[in-house]
């Protein structure tokens, strides 16, 4: 008889998160989930880190640097300092019970792979979310705190109980219940052949895309070499019952993956129409405005020339109406002279006339006067002496 246990037992999973800060750095953690009923083992197995273009120069020697979370913010055990950034420690919500250490931090490295338990207390599904950390170790249990990264949030599922209402991965393996005795009486085959099937199950919920993950891919793999390799004919049932809901699985997630890629195939083709129609349109309007630019150009050419014209005949106006302004004054100019050269000339022959009458008259009086004095004078000799008679 095949025996599936798997929902009464311990069982643990491993899983991989990336990741980032806001500069660029990475850090890669693998851990794993132990569970027995609503006790969590939460161990970290590795860590790989990677610095982005602003610290990889500062910190050449990667073996400094250490990822790193908190529990607690401060009183940290021999003496420890954090300086740099500021630190947050990891929130425990109120689904779970956890017990604060003593360190108050955890480091992650090849020496360093901590363990942190905690409790569901309600049975109900949980998350812990931790603030991942960057530091360079400077020595004398020193550490500057340079990066943060996103919060490693780890997902803590709720118990489940074993019916026949329950979800198909429990129909799957929850064929029969069984003692820790009557497990310990299976084969190994049979035990990891049931730990698959449960893996498989839980990765078949989380697929997404076109195709499976390289974990389900693997698992799936390991799962058809038992199926030929077992003699287990209900074994070999039940693992062909899986393989036929991976197929299904992976048919349906081919079908979204295609029916996908066709809306998205539309989606880029009405893009593309609509950036055609836009570019369409901004190209109409490019060459209405060239030709509303053309027009406004010749318009423009014609009434500069036109005006150059008008500028031309203008100036040849003003020219001539300067140049007979010009010749006009001349003559007035010319003959202003000339007047006043006749009334000059008259003016002359005016004073040498009068000059002349003047100096006819003075000859005359004074011939009179000479010929009165003359007259007199010879009168007054042939009288009583010679007394003068003027006049």
């Amino acid at each position: 008889m095949v025996l599936f246990p798997f929902y009464v037992c311990m069982w643990a999973r491993e899983m991989t998160d990336t990741l980032e800060s806001k500069d660029g750095d990475r850090i890669i953690v693998t851990y794993e989930i132990v569970r027995d009923k609503n006790q969590f083992e939460i161990k970290f197995n590795s860590v790989q880190k990677a610095l982005g273009q602003i610290y990889k120069e500062k910190y050449r020697k990667l073996d400094e640097v250490v990822v790193l979370f908190f529990d607690k913010i401060g009183n940290y055990e021999d003496n420890t300092k954090f300086s740099g950034i500021g630190i947050d420690a990891f929130g425990i919500p109120k689904e779970i019970s956890y017990e604060v250490t003593a360190d108050g931090y955890f480091l992650l490295n090849a020496n360093s792979k901590p363990t942190i338990p905690v409790n569901l207390v309600s049975g109900e599904s949980a998350e812990l979310s931790i603030p991942m950390f960057l530091a360079h170790y400077e020595g004398k249990q020193r550490y500057n705190v340079f990066s943060r990264c996103e919060n490693l949030v780890i997902k803590l599922p709720e118990k489940k109980s074993i019916n026949p209402s329950d979800d198909v991965a429990i129909q799957k393996v929850s064929q029969t219940v069984t003692t820790q005795e009557e497990l310990e009486g299976e084969s190994s085959e049979v035990v990891e052949a049931c730990t698959l099937i449960n893996i498989v199950f839980e990765l078949l919920d989380k697929q997404e895309g076109g195709g499976f993950s390289d974990e389900l891919q693997q698992h799936i793999s390991r799962l058809r070499f038992l199926r030929f390799s077992t003699a287990n004919q209900e074994l070999s049932s039940k693992i062909d019952e899986v393989l036929d809901d991976c197929t299904k699985k992976e048919n349906e997630l081919k079908a979204e993956a295609r029916a996908a890629e066709k809306a998205e195939s539309q989606r880029v083709a009405d893009i593309q129409r609509q950036e055609t129609a836009r570019r369409d349109s901004i190209a109409a309007a490019a060459q209405q405005q060239a030709e509303k630019d053309s027009k406004r150009n010749l318009w423009l050419i014609i009434g500069g020339v036109i005006f150059a014209i008008l500028a031309f005949v203008g100036n040849q106006m003003f020219q001539h109406f300067r140049n007979v302004k010009n010749q006009k004054s001349i003559m007035d100019m010319q003959q202003n002279v000339v007047k006043r050269a006749e009334d000059e000339a008259k003016r002359r022959a005016r004073n040498m006339a009068q000059s002349q009458i003047n100096r006819v008259q003075g000859e005359a009086r004074s011939k009179t006067r000479s010929a009165i004095n003359d007259g007199i004078n010879k009168v007054g000799q042939k009288g009583k002496g010679n007394k003068r008679i003027s006049i």
